[in-house]
């Protein structure tokens, strides 16, 4: 788990040892405060006996406002998140439940798929470039309410999804006051269906970097008039974004006149470049 040294007989302090830790083994990154681990050399005494030298690591939480390839023992059995949750490398299979933020913290869930590294959550120290899953697991999420999660000042949303094809499940999803958008695609050709969004503070639906999956059933719902920009924005960078709408309704409707839009932005903001359709 690290590696020693032994000063030079040829100083005065000749003899002396010390064992410099890799934080970066996967063990070691593993360990939670009251966790501990062991690791051992053997030196030579002057009289050229051996002696065994242990070491114990013990183990401290990282405070840092995200964990990276979370599984699913790390959401909390009361369901209140008080970091952002990347899953890559380790399934997440939900159902059936609801997830809220602990008040003053980045409460938000991230799911990344195969590709190029992701690069938009680079105000968050430690995030600045996030690399691809390198295995192949079947991301589900059935029967899931969000409610409160996402972080506006640090455009943090609710549910963020990256690189993802159309093998992962994502089925009956309601997000509710996330503090930013409440889902924003980036990239991929997942699918999403009978999804709705309440009450963003932001934009309730985005669609980015070449997205090419089709949304439906997605039914887009505003109670609080102060809160919310556009309904749904697909952007142009990275490529054409392609997403298909099916059965996009405002409050059960396809007329979405009496929504307050508290953003500069168009209600629906398709950019130029993009090719997004809709159909009932």
């Amino acid at each position: 788990y690290g590696s020693y040294s032994v000063l030079s007989s040829h100083t005065r302090t000749a003899g002396t040892w010390s064992y410099t830790l890799n934080n970066a083994n996967d063990a070691v990154d593993a360990l939670s405060t009251g966790e501990t681990l062991t690791d051992s050399f053997t030196l030579t005494a002057s009289d050229g006996s051996p002696q065994e030298i242990t070491i114990t690591i013990n183990g401290v939480d990282d405070d840092y406002p995200f964990i990276i390839d979370a599984k699913k023992s790390d959401i909390p059995e009361d369901g209140v998140l008080d970091k952002i949750l990347i899953f890559r490398n380790n399934a997440l299979d939900l159902e059936n439940r609801t997830l809220t933020r602990k008040e003053g913290t980045l409460g938000g869930l991230l799911i990344v798929g195969k590709g190029d590294n992701f690069t938009d959550f680079d105000q968050i120290s430690g995030l600045a470039s996030i690399p691809g899953a390198t295995k192949t697991v079947k991301h589900v999420m059935k029967n899931v309410t969000l409610t409160g999660l996402g972080n506006n000042e640090l455009d943090i949303n609710a549910l963020t999804l990256v690189n993802l094809d159309d093998t992962h499940v994502f089925d009956t999803i309601t997000v509710n006051n996330s503090q930013d958008d409440g889902i924003e695609i980036f990239g991929g050709s997942v699918n999403m269906s009978n999804i709705t969004v309440q009450d963003a503070v932001d934009d309730y639906f985005d669609t980015d970097y070449g997205n090419l999956g089709t949304i439906s059933n997605l039914n887009l719902v505003q109670t609080d008039r102060t809160k919310g920009k556009s309904l749904v924005e697909c952007g142009n960078k990275n490529g054409t974004t392609a997403t298909k709408f099916v059965n996009l309704t405002y409050n059960i409707k396809y007329d979405a006149s009496s929504y307050q839009n508290n953003g500069s932005d168009k209600n629906f903001n398709i950019k130029s470049g993009s090719s997004v359709t809709s159909s009932a």
